[in-house]
């Protein structure tokens, strides 16, 4: 900064200095151009009277005569301010037609036939290229022609294979969202989860269900990962439906019920045990990763969302919304990924037949099928006509054509001269039948599977009442009929449930008198239980007693429940569920046998309440209940003669 002291016409005495701005503005003035090493400008000095290039040239008529030209370097500088010109991030407002090829380098023009045929190996002596045949003659040429015409055959037609293959190809807009890339990401899901959640609609699973995925986590390398399966939007299904896939899909893997809505999720506090029973199997594991997979449009982000609480991945009624997989944190051992849909072709099933059950799964969008009209006789299929008529306010509809009138005008679209547009109503309906307004589902199993189990039924019945009694005692406790009853709303099902095993204890608690005799069994183990038995006490006999005098013998639970046995199955729950004073008089008089009265033992004994074995709130202390423990083997060694 110039000393003050030193300008002139400046008065003594005053103690005002310029400011810092003006220091600068003034050093503005004085700086000079900025060159390069080769001495280019590369920024003018402040007010300079050479203007930068703008890759114009002014005109002038000087131009078109001989004294006057551009040299080399000129136009070095033209072609890089053109280039700057060309910059995507500056804007040319107002652009004229200049002569851009005085600075355009031209491209040599090179003949590329010449590499393929060279022009000595095309004329000359040395020419190796075929001469064409051409019929000059009027015979020749319709002699020509009835040969092609009966050597030609249809199948053997390049230009109508192409044809065909163009109609039958797949729609490109089926396969969006299909790019290696999105396949590249649910396999890192897969190889990054330790459990992986496939996420099935419970309108339909088996179609919703992949099974290149499942073939593949059958390789040895991902033996070690847990697959479950959830069942999403059950609330647009029957619960009776939801049982019987979930019954069905749990011979293959576990298969959880679930609801993601905004308020309340079903099924949100079963599948976070799950998650939390995979964390403690996993505990030398510092944290697991738990991956979603599925169709798209399945809901997996809305399940993630359900189970964290609140909105963490984005969510949209339309597939394709998840494009990259994400992490997200459940607890600060359990991560749950989200992955975008993939749908993997079934390569045994019809092309046509595929691609109609993954448009009507909602896996594209409506807005990209074509020719939505095609689709209405198959939605129709699916929905009951009574649901139809319901939804849409209508009377009656003879077919599909005549519902797409009724609703165009109903909707008031109309096309010009008064025609119904179906096309936009056919897409509004796939649009209802996809999100649910439509209701509709397939049932787990199908009306000839059914009638085969009825068969199957009848065949155990017929079983059942020659077998033994033990037998069906193991097959009873087994359950194995009380989960075909539920999935097919087997007759006797509601029998059965009369005879449930907690209403029976209260029963048995309220009614039952307490005596030394019924409570004396459940204190021993059974090889005492086989030494109170035996032939040389009581002599058993071996003359089997039919099922229909047993109930002379034997008081079966209550008498308020007066049911007819007749089924062997009935049966085996009467003796299963006798008080244990009637088995021991039963036993005395020969009506069971040995081996099914210590069976029957068995069971109640691991079915026996707490509060009976002292100290709880029978009011027994512990010396008490071995006291009488005592008596009891006291007075089964008077009975027996033997040392208990």
């Amino acid at each position: 900064m110039p000393n003050t002291q030193t300008i002139p016409f400046r008065k003594s005495g005053v103690s005002q200095t310029r400011t810092a701005q003006t220091v600068k503005r003034l050093a503005m003035y004085r700086e000079k151009a900025t060159h390069d090493a080769k001495g280019k400008v590369i920024k003018q000095r402040y007010h300079s009277s050479t203007p930068e290039s703008d890759g114009k040239i002014v005109g002038n008529r000087k131009y078109f005569a001989n004294t006057r030209i551009a040299s080399q370097s000129d136009l070095e500088r033209m072609r890089e301010a053109v280039a700057k010109a060309r910059d995507p991030n500056t804007f040319l407002l107002r652009d004229k037609r200049l002569p851009t090829s005085l600075i355009t380098e031209q491209e040599e023009c090179q003949v590329k036939i010449e590499q393929v045929e060279p022009f000595g190996l095309t004329f000359g002596p040395k020419s190796q290229r075929r001469k064409a045949k051409i019929a000059f003659q009027a015979d020749e040429i319709v002699k020509e022609a009835t040969k092609l015409q009966n050597e030609y055959n249809i199948d053997n037609d390049i230009n109508i294979q192409q044809a065909i293959d163009k109609k039958t190809a797949f729609d490109p807009r089926m396969i969006r969202g299909q790019t290696h890339r999105v396949y590249s990401e649910i396999y890192k899901v897969i190889d990054s989860s330790d459990v992986l959640v496939y996420v099935l609609d419970a309108r339909d699973p088996e179609n919703t269900l992949s099974k290149s995925i499942e073939k593949y986590l059958l390789q040895a390398e991902n033996q070690h990962r847990h697959l479950i399966y959830v069942l999403n939007k059950v609330d647009l299904v029957p619960t009776w439906a939801t049982k019987s896939w979930i019954l069905k899909l749990q011979k293959q893997h576990p298969t959880i019920a679930f609801c993601a809505t905004a308020k309340k999720a079903f099924g949100k506090a079963e599948i976070i045990s799950v998650f939390r029973q995979f964390s403690l199997l996993h505990k030398e594991r510092p944290n697991i990763s738990i991956g979603f997979l599925g169709f798209p449009n399945v809901g997996k982000s809305s399940v993630i969302n359900a189970i964290i609480g609140k909105q963490v991945c984005n969510v949209a009624p339309i597939p394709g919304e998840t494009k990259v997989w994400q992490y997200v944190n459940l607890t600060k051992k359990i991560f749950l990924i989200d992955a975008p849909g993939v749908v993997f072709p079934d390569k045994t099933a019809d092309e046509n037949a595929d691609d109609l059950r993954i448009l009507l799964q909602g896996v594209i969008r409506t807005e990209y099928v074509e020719y939505p009209e095609k689709l209405v006789p198959s939605i129709l299929k699916k929905v009951q006509k009574l649901h139809v008529l319901k939804t849409y306010q209508i009377r009656n509809y003879e077919d599909e054509e005549d519902l797409l009138e009724q609703l165009a005008y109903k909707w008031g679209r109309i096309l010009k001269g008064g025609d119904a547009d179906k096309r936009s109503v056919a897409r509004k309906l796939f649009e209802d039948f996809v999100r649910g307004k439509l209701p509709h589902f397939v049932a787990a199993y199908q009306k000839g599977e059914i009638d085969a189990f009825k068969r199957s039924l009848e065949e155990q019945k017929n079983k059942w009442n020659r077998a033994s009694d033990s037998e069906l005692i193991l097959f009873k406790n087994q359950q194995k009929l009380k989960a075909a009853g539920q999935a097919f709303e087997y007759e006797e099902n509601d029998e059965m449930k009369q005879f449930a095993d907690d209403k029976l204890d209260r029963i048995e608690e309220k009614g039952a008198e307490k005596s030394d005799s019924e409570d004396s069994l459940q204190e021993f183990e059974s090889d005492d239980l086989d030494g109170a038995f035996e032939p040389e006490a009581f002599e058993m006999p071996k003359k089997r007693v039919k099922a229909s005098e047993v109930d002379v013998d034997v008081n079966v639970q209550h008498k308020k429940a007066k049911m007819a046995y007749k089924t062997g199955i009935q049966r085996a729950t009467r003796i299963n569920k006798t008080r244990k004073r009637d088995l021991l008089r039963a036993a005395a008089s020969g009506v069971v046998d040995e081996k099914d009265l210590n069976l029957v033992i068995k069971e109640k004994k691991l079915r026996s309440r707490k509060d009976r074995q002292g100290g709880a709130k029978g009011g027994k202390t512990g010396d008490q209940f071995y006291a009488e423990a005592k008596a009891k083997k006291e007075i089964l060694k008077k009975i027996t003669g033997k040392r208990m």
